[in-house]
């Protein structure tokens, strides 16, 4: 504020010696209405990403997360798009305690904010949901005030997972493990060599590697298949 102005503000503590402050003069422009006190920029309730039971909603401000505290999730705000590497660094240390749904703001700050987020996300193999539509709005807090709790928890209640690539559940494969349970693991392909083809069998197209002592004919039986 300037000297000896005056304004209503709300504080929101980010640790024991951070805060940030909201201006609620109607006259404020957006620019000048968040401020966080000097020194690092803190996570509003950090401490949510060990402590949570339920999914993590990770927003952009604190006011966002407040709102989605409001309809009783758990959340937690970077109070900074600069601030994303910083909670990779972290989850990087210590994997959250519930899975996590990326809520971040609808403009370009925020998307650029939501897309890093993501890639990281993948990159540490941390499975991750992400909220993309604010029904028109730019994000939670915003939502909440225009139309409501109850659109704000439809509006989480419809984050999408992100699958990751290269992790498969037992859903993604379900048709094949119901036909192993059916049928059992089929015989592979066979080299016409009587014994043999009653002990072994080989899937196609994989890498098969045969070990054994000096000396225990695995290059005359590996001659053998060739032919």
């Amino acid at each position: 504020l300037s000297a000896g102005g005056a304004a209503d503000l709300l504080v929101i503590p980010t640790s024991n010696n951070s805060f940030i402050y909201r201006r609620l003069d109607d006259d404020c422009d957006n620019a000048s209405r968040y401020h966080n006190s000097p020194g690092q920029t803190h996570f509003f309730n950090e401490a949510a990403l060990t402590n949570a039971t339920t999914p993590i909603f990770i927003t952009e401000g604190a006011m966002d997360a407040l709102s989605i505290i409001e309809c009783r999730g758990e959340a937690v705000a970077l109070n900074s798009t600069a601030n994303v590497n910083r909670l990779l660094r972290m989850l990087e240390q210590q994997k959250p305690s519930q899975k996590l749904i990326i809520a971040m703001d609808t403009d370009d700050a925020g998307k650029r904010a939501q897309k890093e987020l993501a890639e990281g996300l993948s990159k540490l193999s941390i499975p991750y949901y992400i909220v993309s539509d604010w029904n028109g709005c730019k994000d939670a807090n915003e939502l909440l005030q225009q139309s409501g709790v109850e659109a704000l928890r439809q509006a989480l209640a419809e984050a999408q997972e992100v699958p990751l690539e290269g992790v498969f559940t037992a859903g993604d494969v379900r048709e094949e493990l119901e036909l192993l349970l059916e049928k059992g693991l089929q015989k592979g392909a066979t080299f016409g060599m009587g014994g043999l083809d009653d002990l072994l069998s080989v899937e196609t197209g994989r890498l098969m590697i045969v070990t054994g002592i000096p000396g225990d004919g695995k290059s005359e039986i590996l001659d053998e298949m060739a032919v």
